[in-house]
């Protein structure tokens, strides 16, 4: 029920917005990009939450409405939260310098469908993980490299569920070897692991150590407006 009343106060802000752009008069000339910055497995693969990088919560909802933006056009493209930094430079016309280290492009050449094909990438060193995690996907194929843990391979195509690890039964698979070599040319998964480790610590010891960290407690559940914060101890 929760999750119903967050998608329902979303919409409603959303209509807010909406609603202040045609009082104002800017809806014409007024760019909009809704996302977010997580999914939510909601039980799938016997997982509340998010810390994973299966699609449901890995993947998020990216809609864009505007000039340049074609209407009711649906990509499938591969798309990053690295694009919309360049996205709002071209919807307002900026040139930038220095573009050549930039990862991401313009969701609207995305939407006119002049963008070059990419992988996507992520990753992930939080809670609920001994190891650090990557996501790599090329097309229809998804892997998760899990340092020093078994590794999956998924063809989102064919099994857009994630419930066939095609790593799982056979051990390899040709395209396992095609998207660790692109992984590695973009990463270094291990020295990453040990650097957010490293962190980690430091973190630690300039909160007072592991016990006094232990005794902070953690979130139950993000409170509503208004509700008091509940604390659970670790």
């Amino acid at each position: 029920m929760q999750v119903i009343a967050l998608i329902t106060q979303t919409d409603a802000e959303i209509g807010n917005v909406i609603d202040a752009a045609d009082a104002l008069g800017l809806t014409e000339v007024t760019g909009m990009v809704y996302t977010s910055d997580h999914g939510e497995a909601i039980g799938a693969h016997g997982i509340l939450g998010k810390a994973n990088l299966y699609e449901h919560s890995a993947g998020v909802p990216l809609i864009m409405a505007g000039p340049g933006v074609p209407e009711g056009r649906v990509v499938s493209d591969n798309v990053s939260h690295v694009d919309l930094f360049p996205t709002m430079l071209d919807y307002f016309g900026v040139r930038a310098d220095n573009t050549e280290d930039r990862l991401g492009q313009s969701l609207l050449s995305v939407a006119a469908g002049t963008a070059e094909q990419r992988a996507a990438f992520s990753e992930y060193h939080a809670m609920g993980s001994l190891n650090s995690s990557f996501l790599f996907r090329q097309g229809k194929w998804k892997r998760i490299y899990h340092v020093d843990m078994p590794n999956q391979l998924f063809d989102l195509d064919a099994d857009p569920e994630e419930v066939n690890d095609l790593l799982a039964h056979n051990g390899a698979h040709p395209m396992e070897a095609v998207l660790s070599d692109q992984l590695r040319a973009l990463v270094d998964p291990e020295a990453l692991d040990l650097r957010s480790k490293a962190d980690q610590r430091v973190r630690i010891e300039e909160l007072g150590g592991l016990e006094v960290v232990r005794n902070f407690g953690s979130i139950a559940a993000s409170p509503i407006p208004g509700e008091k914060v509940s604390l659970e101890k670790v």
